[in-house]
């Protein structure tokens, strides 16, 4: 059998493209789950903050919030509200606080920008007038609406 390099497997080198909310890897990550305490879906990969009460996350209202995290895209069927995908109130959602994840950016972004979250709904960009995620850089360039990677380390 002939010997295969490694980055043959993805792309020279590249990973492969996932869905919003993936998780990029098998690295260090720390998931946890929390309830939606609002009417408003939560999509996959978008920003997740505190709710009212110690077990509720909601999306992102106001650059004040206290960011939990990024939504995961988990196995489990998450239908959403009106065909929308995504977690809708009191549905589980997984958030990921520590890890890589993929997530579509609302504008063009570059690698090692900070990571702010559009307060309307959670989408992730640069523009510093959002709320930001400290600690959260991007770990891909990509352009508005394409997918990009997040390296987050909320925890």
């Amino acid at each position: 059998m002939a010997n295969v390099p490694f980055e043959s497997y993805f792309n020279d080198g590249e990973l492969p493209p996932g869905f919003p909310g993936m998780e990029v890897d098998l690295g260090p990550k720390d998931i946890f789950n929390k309830v939606n305490e609002d009417a408003a879906v939560i999509a996959h990969g978008v920003a997740v903050v505190r709710g009212a009460t110690d077990k509720t996350c909601k999306i992102a209202g106001a650059t004040t919030d206290s960011p939990l995290g990024i939504s995961v895209r988990h196995n489990v069927p998450s239908a959403g509200v009106n065909g929308v995908p995504g977690y809708g109130r009191y549905a589980a959602v997984p958030i990921m606080a520590k890890g890589r994840i993929w997530v579509t950016a609302y504008e063009n972004v570059t690698r090692g920008a900070p990571v702010f979250a559009r307060v309307s709904d959670g989408a992730l960009g640069v523009t510093n007038t959002g709320l930001a995620l400290p600690n959260c850089v991007w770990d891909t360039t990509t352009f508005a609406t394409n997918l990009g990677i997040v390296k987050m380390n909320l925890a």
